[in-house]
């Protein structure tokens, strides 16, 4: 399995788990990239908590290095991941997951914020070089 259909099995995996489930006074749901940390720059005050916190790149992917969307928000999110799980894209691990959030509507484009610096640093897979975003 690629790297993107791979995300979005174990994404889905978990947030439909009876152990995520059980979990209680959740507010919001946060991801970060295995490769990634956050970094002195980090603030999660400066975040709206209401809005889906991710970068946005204007070619029609979003950068999934770090995101965050409120709870409310999770049954949308699952929508749009299994809307992926049962598409071609998926089953071809082409196009990214990156662009299936655009493309799916898995997240929605209306109810973003679009952070000037995330607070987060780490190796970017290509070209394989240290950012600090």
């Amino acid at each position: 399995m690629k790297k993107s259909p791979g995300e979005a099995s174990l994404l889905y995996s978990y947030l439909t788990s009876d152990h995520y489930k059980s979990l209680k006074n959740i507010n919001t749901i946060s991801k970060i990239s295995g490769r990634y940390y956050l970094d002195d720059y980090f603030n999660w005050n400066s975040f709206p908590l209401n809005k889906i916190i991710i970068k946005y790149n204007n070619n029609h992917w979003y950068e999934t290095r770090y995101y965050r969307f409120p709870a409310s928000y999770l049954k949308n999110f699952l929508d749009g991941i299994n809307r992926y799980i049962k598409s071609e894209w998926f089953q071809r691990g082409d196009p990214t997951i990156e662009n299936a959030f655009y493309h799916l509507n898995i997240i929605n484009h209306e109810n973003i914020f679009n952070p000037e610096r995330l607070g987060v640093s780490g190796l970017n897979s290509s070209p394989g070089h240290i950012i600090s975003d």
